[in-house]
């Protein structure tokens, strides 16, 4: 049974679907956080897929808009990092009292896992867990390796005739290509840096990273130290030349079968 609607976070309402299996398992249900300017359906619909998925699993599925995305009330330029993850609070507290759930696993992608992460280092919540696909860090590494990528990509072209010719003919911006360098140098401050503090909640981590990535090294890194830290459990996956947001469909299956797997060893696992 699908339920939509919507409920309260501060002076915003938030959409939200809730996916009920018949006789649904009461240890923990899945929340999904989505990607900057994103939705509740998830890129490529993988939210959708992977509900459904988690419901023939037995587990309860909530996916929700932030504010200021999809069907939830709010403007875009009002979010921020503090705004994302008072959200995924309330989030997390309405999906598990509404539906008599002992605890949370919370699944977000990019934004949505840095915003997941956050969330858990700051609040103390009933989670069970967390899967984690590309979650984002700023660094001085991850503007080095997207100004690489892009100077990559440019000299990739320049073995083309076809580029190679309007180079010669002037048909090239040179200002573009500039403007170009100049945003992917910028990364190291497009997203807010991991804290460095005591998790609130500690909780099993899932974390998923594409291959081709260029986040993935220095993110990868970023969160793996402070889970040592913390002492928090922790398990990394690396899909081979998978990109940022897994558009392709094989790559998305694998991330739900992976889920699927830490899902069924989480609710194995002693409390």
């Amino acid at each position: 049974m699908s339920e939509f609607g919507y409920f309260r976070s501060g002076e915003h309402r938030l959409s939200f679907c809730v996916d009920e299996p018949d006789a649904y398992r009461r240890e923990f249900g899945v929340l999904f956080v989505h990607a900057a300017h994103g939705n509740r359906l998830g890129p490529h619909r993988m939210f959708v897929e992977a509900a459904t998925r988690f419901n023939r699993l037995g587990y309860a599925t909530c996916r929700f808009d932030l504010s200021g995305c999809g069907d939830s009330v709010g403007l875009v330029a009002d979010s921020s990092i503090a705004s994302d993850i008072f959200n995924t609070v309330n989030a997390v507290r309405f999906f598990q009292t509404n539906y008599g759930l002992d605890r949370v696993v919370l699944f977000g992608i990019s934004k949505g896992a840095s915003i997941a992460y956050a969330t858990a280092s700051q609040h103390t919540l009933p989670l069970a867990g967390m899967i984690l696909l590309s979650a984002l860090s700023s660094s001085r590494k991850v503007a080095l390796q997207s100004v690489r990528n892009v100077l990559r990509e440019y000299l990739l072209k320049l073995t083309e005739p076809a580029h190679l010719l309007k180079l010669g003919q002037g048909r090239i911006s040179i200002p573009g290509i500039l403007r170009t360098l100049d945003a992917a140098w910028k990364r190291r401050n497009r997203y807010d840096k991991i804290a460095s503090c005591d998790s609130a909640t500690r909780c099993p981590i899932l974390f998923i990273y594409g291959g081709s990535d260029p986040i993935r090294e220095a993110a990868m890194a970023a969160y793996v130290n402070e889970c040592r830290r913390n002492n928090v459990p922790y398990t990394c996956h690396i899909i081979e030349k998978a990109n940022h947001s897994f558009f392709h469909y094989a790559w998305k299956e694998e991330i739900i079968r992976l889920s699927e797997t830490w899902l069924k060893q989480l609710a194995e696992a002693p409390s």
